[in-house]
Parts: structure tokens; C-alpha cells; sequence
């Protein structure tokens, strides 16, 4: 679940988005929540990929393992950053000490999503990215 102005159900948008396909491969980025591991497993699809990369700060998180067996699913573990790194990242951002906004090279709508990730991966004859941002509309 989304919270906020227009918060949403996840699983039932991308049930919505991919016409109850789900996703090939979903990503879950959130931080301490644990409520976002068993969304990220019901929407991917059967046979489909999730990545846990979002740190709960060592707390056990309840797994629906059903979820991942019945759907043939495959979780991988990312290790991303801690608090202290994100801190010195964005102490290096505001240093300006380096032209950082020099390796954003793509710009996309939220409806071209799929058009972003080919590009990014060299899928895209004529197009080379180096950064890619996706942007919903205002």
C-alpha cells in the first residue's frame, strides 16, 4: 500500500497495469517496512524474479513462503547502503565537487517505463545511457 494524497494498493496496480499478468521482476527498496516484502512476492508473476534490497534494521520479517513456491518464484538477496552512506553520499552531492548531473542521460514519462529499461540496457539502437530517470505526470 501507498500511503498519502494518491496512495494505492500495489499489487492491485500492477494486477491493473500488466491486465493480471504481474510483473516479470520486482524490485522491493523499502526501508525498515515490512509489510512491502509480501506485496513485492504477490506481484510478480509465476515464475517470476524478487529482489529484496530494502534493510529492516535486522528485524525478522514474516515470509509467505507458499507465495514463492506456488508461484515458482525466485528471490534474490541486493545488499544496497546503510544510514552512514546514504549521509556521505548526499554530502558529496552537496559538495558540488564533481558534475554529477553530467550522468543523467535519459529522461522518461512513467507510460514509456518499459522504453526506459530497454534503453538502459543497451537495448536501444543509437542510445547509450549512463543514468535514467522514469517521471510520473504533475
Amino acid at each position: 500500500m501507498v500511503d498519502g494524497d494518491q496512495g494505492a494498493d500495489v499489487v492491485e496496480r500492477v494486477t491493473e497495469i500488466t491486465d493480471g499478468r504481474m510483473a516479470d521482476v520486482v524490485l522491493e527498496l523499502t526501508p525498515m517496512a515490512h509489510a512491502p516484502v509480501t506485496h513485492a512476492l504477490q506481484a510478480a508473476r509465476h515464475g517470476g524474479t524478487v529482489v529484496l534490497a530494502g534493510l529492516k534494521g535486522g528485524a525478522e520479517v514474516p515470509l509467505r513462503t507458499d507465495l514463492i513456491i506456488n508461484r515458482a518464484l525466485t528471490v534474490k538477496g541486493a545488499y544496497g547502503v546503510d544510514a552512514r552512506g546514504y549521509a556521505e553520499a548526499i554530502a558529496i552531492i552537496e559538495s558540488r565537487r564533481f558534475p554529477l548531473e553530467e550522468l543523467h542521460t535519459h529522461s522518461f514519462g512513467l507510460e514509456d517505463t518499459a522504453l526506459a529499461i530497454e534503453t538502459l540496457a543497451g537495448e536501444v539502437p543509437g542510445q547509450s545511457a549512463v543514468h535514467v530517470s522514469v517521471h510520473p505526470h504533475s
